[in-house]
């Protein structure tokens, strides 16, 4: 329950930046964004899982883009008391989709609907395992320029992905909730 109130809240946080005065609005658009940084993806069989992520962002106008974007998470495989079990697990992400974005002086919020392929690997004492599939992800964020040029990008994502049920323990989907932070660099203006 905590998990979906704050979700709310994000989502309203989003909406209420969106729909502010147009006053402060950005008069020019970048043709494109590259974000690279941090990520953290928080799965319920595996816990705080933590990588990179990269996004390249093609704007149509001022307002929607054409997005693909890509991550990598690992994390060391431990018992219920918490001790390592010298496993390992990865996940790996490549979603491509449209990002809704409303621009401001020095800031910009946006939301996004991806979809792609998604896949979660497991190896311990030798013997390792992969499965892929489908993986969607639902989300948004924030980014704070502080030159016209560099920027500093806070998100978070609900990423949900379908394996096939023979593969995986416990069913064919797993859901989970991806932060990013990191360095957005506009390129180009229009």
């Amino acid at each position: 329950m905590k998990k979906v109130k704050l979700l709310i809240g994000i989502g309203c946080c989003l909406i209420a930046c969106m729909v502010c005065p147009a006053a402060f609005a950005q008069e020019e658009t970048p043709v494109a964004e590259l974000f690279g940084g941090l990520s953290l993806l928080k799965m319920k069989d595996h816990g705080g899982m933590y990588g990179w992520g990269a996004g390249f962002a093609v704007n149509l106008n001022p307002n929607l883009a054409v997005k693909v974007d890509t991550s990598g998470t690992y994390a060391s495989i431990t018992n219920s008391s918490g001790y390592s079990t010298g496993g390992t697990a990865k996940n790996h992400n490549v979603l491509g989709g449209i990002q809704y974005t409303r621009r401001y002086e020095d800031f910009s919020v946006f939301g996004e609907a991806l979809g792609g392929l998604t896949n979660h690997g497991e190896s311990s004492r030798g013997i390792s395992d992969s499965v892929s599939g489908f993986g969607m992800s639902f989300g948004g964020g924030a980014d704070y320029f502080f030159s016209p040029r560099f920027g500093w990008r806070t998100q978070l994502n609900y990423i949900a992905a379908f394996f096939n049920e023979d593969k995986t323990e416990g069913g064919g989907t797993k859901h989970s909730y991806r932060f990013q932070t990191g360095i957005v660099i506009r390129l180009g203006m229009k």
